[in-house]
């Protein structure tokens, strides 16, 4: 079981101002976003249809109740750690006003889908400073929400900090927005630009020109001209750090790439070029939306 945790919180008791949460305010003041929990008794846990259960863990959970009275049915699962996106400052705010907790569960992944991960190349996951050294990613797409009292039972000895530096915590906040800030690129897009996400899928990071071209490459941004409302010519622009990262032959390997692409619909025509972070103008960058994995994955 977790501890109980000391002082007013615990025992009912008020500080000397009359608020009866103080010692749960004191319990969490040094918790913050991406804090990694590890608790022995707190599963994560997702709503299922009893009749229509999606996921492996629904299923086994529906199987193993057998006769069930609700279509209603919890489903626990034993996730490898749980983590705080919850903002920090939230956190810390008063219980009457938030009382809410918000923890996503970490999953393994392969070398592979953790490198694209920590490319930002795969948003539907974050990765974490803390755990720099394992395969694991935050889930952003399962949420728990739990109260605050659950967290401030967690001890020292089940905590990990996730984002050790300032800069570690502001990249993982900017994952979580990304998540949730995404352009929803038309299907016809999606479909017409396939053929260039299986060649990049392929030949990213093997050891080949094409393979160091795509892995050095910081982000891949789109945008159409004249809009995605219309008729529209596509542009992919691979962005790289600085000149120097930019390979020889790029002009090539984009080319070949372009070849790939076939009209759907309003999406007619592409074009593909590299190009350094400080070379493109801010109302360019503005413009485009970034591309990742996620975007094209198979429907």
């Amino acid at each position: 079981m977790m501890p109980s945790v000391p002082g007013e919180f615990s025992d009912g008791e008020h500080d000397s101002g009359g608020n009866p949460f103080e010692g749960l305010r004191l319990a969490l003041r040094d918790w913050k976003q991406g804090d990694v929990l590890f608790p022995e008794d707190l599963p994560f846990i997702h709503v299922a249809d009893a009749y229509h259960p999606l996921t492996t863990e629904a299923q086994q959970t529906v199987a193993q109740a057998g006769d069930l009275d609700d279509w209603l049915v919890t489903v626990p699962v034993n996730a490898l750690g749980l983590v705080v996106v919850t903002q920090t400052c939230d956190i810390i705010r008063s219980p009457v006003e938030r009382p809410f907790i918000e923890l996503c569960p970490l999953e393994e992944l392969s070398p592979e889908t953790m490198g694209q991960v920590r490319r930002g190349e795969r948003p539907r996951y974050a990765s974490l400073p803390g755990l720099r050294d394992q395969s694991l990613a935050v889930d952003l797409d399962r949420v728990m929400t739990v109260e605050k009292t659950l967290l401030a039972r967690i001890g020292a000895d089940q905590r990990l900090r996730g984002c050790p530096t300032d800069s570690d915590a502001m990249k993982f906040a900017q994952a979580l927005a990304r998540k949730r800030s995404r352009f929803a690129f038309p299907e016809e897009f999606v479909e017409s630009v396939r053929p260039i996400q299986q060649r990049i899928k392929e030949k990213h990071a093997k050891k080949s020109k094409e393979g160091e071209a795509f892995a050095n490459c910081r982000e891949i941004r789109v945008r159409a001209i004249p809009s995605w409302s219309e008729p529209a010519k596509v542009e992919l622009w691979f962005l790289y750090d600085a000149e120097a990262r930019i390979p020889p032959g790029i002009d090539d390997i984009l080319d070949g790439l372009a070849e790939k692409f076939f009209p759907v619909g309003s999406i007619s025509q592409i074009s593909i070029q590299a190009a350094a972070m400080d070379a493109i103008t801010a109302k360019l960058y503005n413009e485009t939306y970034p591309l990742d994995l996620d975007h094209l994955s198979s429907s």
